[in-house]
């Protein structure tokens, strides 16, 4: 699908990734459409396991050698507005590292198996900014010391002379957001960015990323399970299922009237100020199946509570498109639906 429209950052078209492995075939994704506008904050939701960090990481070129993305477009554009397929790309080709210097960045799920232990902050920090040439070695430090100030860490003259084991795990997570935002990219994945930080750092870290995105109009995309989250940081929301988009819309509408069984259980399982203590929290029944395993109808039949079978467990539902954005992929929706 070619894409025609100068609002878009990133533009996702029919991806397809599997991982070649010894004991048989993965598919990590299975079709996922998305798009990114620029200065836009995008959640992409689901039980871990359903894709959704595969899939943005093949957008980085950062897929391992044993996956492969076997059919699909992805389009990213250029803050200037050129536009590149992601897919034609070798993983160590001169425009491919220049994607990953100046144009996109990334915040891993972990700081301490993403931050090396034997390099001071300065020093990976510095190496962020190689994308910027002009800058000399003063210029460098005082960069450097700017955006430890920039994400809040206090007195950064002092911590970026420090290693990594130095720091509390909300420092070392700002120090990866810093170091992600150094080459100014348009477009920041965010990878379970508040994993393991307590619920007082992890307000503080998303506040910042949210003020940072306004700052530098810089696009977000916001990989995470957690539904709260979303609901507060994100503007729309695609929620995946064993690598296929099942529900996608605005975040207030997405959380209004949720349509997707799956998309409703997740909402349902998220905890809320309203629950009293001797109400039991809803859970998904079941578990997610192996991604090597061969469905032919809709990918949650196994799990859902609405199933129809003869139906649901034989035939893909088709996407239907209920205007305003909201689409989802699902048999009870065949016509018009009923909103709440």
């Amino acid at each position: 699908m070619e894409i025609r429209d100068e609002t878009y950052t990133l533009h996702i078209n029919d991806l397809h990734v599997q991982f070649n492995l010894i004991n048989g075939t993965v598919y990590a994704s299975n079709g996922i459409n998305l798009y990114v506008r620029p200065g836009e904050a995008v959640g992409v939701g689901g039980e871990t396991g359903c894709g959704k960090s595969v899939a943005m990481k093949a957008v980085m070129g950062l897929l391992p050698p044993e996956a492969q993305i076997t059919q699909g477009e992805i389009l990213y554009r250029y803050a200037d507005g050129w536009e590149v397929d992601v897919v034609k790309l070798k993983k160590q080709s001169e425009e491919m590292l220049r994607i990953r210097r100046k144009g996109m960045s990334m915040i891993f799920q972990e700081p301490s198996a993403s931050l090396s232990p034997l390099h001071t902050v300065y020093q990976q920090l510095q190496e962020a900014l190689a994308g910027r040439e002009t800058m000399n070695t003063r210029q460098r430090t005082a960069e450097c010391i700017r955006l430890l100030g920039l994400v809040g860490i206090s007195q950064p003259e002092r911590w970026v002379k420090e290693y990594p084991f130095r720091l509390s795990g909300g420092m070392a997570q700002r120090v990866m957001i810093a170091q992600a935002i150094a080459k100014r990219p348009n477009l920041l994945f965010a990878d379970e960015p508040t994993t393991s930080l307590d619920v007082t750092v992890q307000a503080q870290v998303l506040k910042l990323l949210d003020d940072l995105r306004k700052e530098l109009n810089m696009s977000l995309v916001f990989i995470t399970h957690n539904m709260g989250i979303m609901a507060h940081l994100t503007e729309r929301i695609y929620i995946i299922y064993l690598g296929k988009v099942i529900e996608t819309a605005k975040t207030a509408e997405l959380f209004s009237n949720p349509l997707h069984p799956y998309t409703k259980g997740l909402i349902a399982c998220t905890p809320t100020l309203s629950l009293s203590k001797d109400t039991r929290l809803y859970n998904i029944q079941g578990m997610v199946l192996p991604n090597d395993a061969l469905i032919h109808g809709c990918y949650y039949y196994h799990r859902c509570e609405k199933v129809m079978m003869g139906l649901c467990d034989k035939i893909p539902p088709p996407e239907v498109d209920y205007g305003n954005e909201h689409k989802v992929s699902c048999h009870l929706y065949p016509g018009d639906v009923e909103r709440k």
